[in-house]
């Protein structure tokens, strides 16, 4: 597969993900992660833009060729948390949600976490950014 056919396949699974995101945070829930145990529901937001990062990760790296692990990290939590926080917005206007500061902040530290996990890994790995090549020298940063 070329870089750019792989650079649209992670943008797609990308955005596919955020529609999803989307579409479920459009429906009422019917029985809130709370039954479980108080505050599961911030471990649910962890999870899920922890997701979202990881793909915007690869997103970022299949089309940003040269890029730092750390530049690629940082720029996918960004673009995750601003999602959660459209999300957040989104919830206020559907009826049985709630938009809370609380769930946007569980969703940037997923965001943070994964995305700090990812370039950990591909530090690592002694991987570039753009195809998962094997870098041979150290800028030290």
């Amino acid at each position: 597969m070329t870089r750019a056919g792989a650079a649209a396949v992670a943008w797609g699974a990308a955005a596919g993900y955020m529609a999803l995101i989307f579409a479920l945070s459009s429906r009422t829930i019917a029985v809130p992660p709370e039954v479980l145990f108080p505050h599961a529901d911030k471990l649910v937001h962890v999870g899920e833009y922890g997701v979202l990062s990881v793909l915007l990760s690869v997103a970022l790296a299949s089309s940003s060729p040269g890029a730092s692990a750390r530049g690629i990290a940082s720029a996918a939590a960004l673009l995750a948390s601003l999602y959660g926080a459209s999300d957040e917005w989104h919830q206020s206007f559907v009826p049985g949600r709630v938009a809370t500061v609380g769930d946007w902040i569980a969703d940037t530290v997923g965001a943070a976490l994964a995305a700090a996990a990812v370039a950990l890994w591909r530090g690592r790995r002694g991987t570039s950014a753009d195809s998962g090549t094997s870098t041979s020298t150290s800028t030290g940063t």
